[in-house]
């Protein structure tokens, strides 16, 4: 089924509903069945239109996951020689 159709006022609004929820736009558009993609084309259009919002809070779906790296000493099993050296 389609979503219906928002006037460009709804759009605005939403924008900024979203922008000052202190969550990631894909996150807010998710609880709140918006597809993302609209959304950014809605936030693209504004701005086509000169039209300035509040960053982000945060990054979106793609933020980096911090990860430890832990050194690892690689020892050559002795007991196997795969080159038949």
């Amino acid at each position: 089924m389609r979503a219906k159709r928002r006037t460009e006022q709804e759009q605005y609004e939403i924008i900024m509903e979203c922008r000052q929820s202190g969550l990631s736009d894909h996150q807010w558009c998710l609880e709140h069945d918006i597809n993302p993609g609209t959304f950014y084309n809605w936030v693209r259009r504004f701005r086509k239109q000169a039209c300035e919002f509040p960053a982000p809070a945060g990054k979106d779906r793609f933020q980096a996951i911090h990860q430890e790296v832990v050194k690892m000493e690689i020892i050559p099993d002795q007991s196997t020689d795969l080159y038949g050296l």
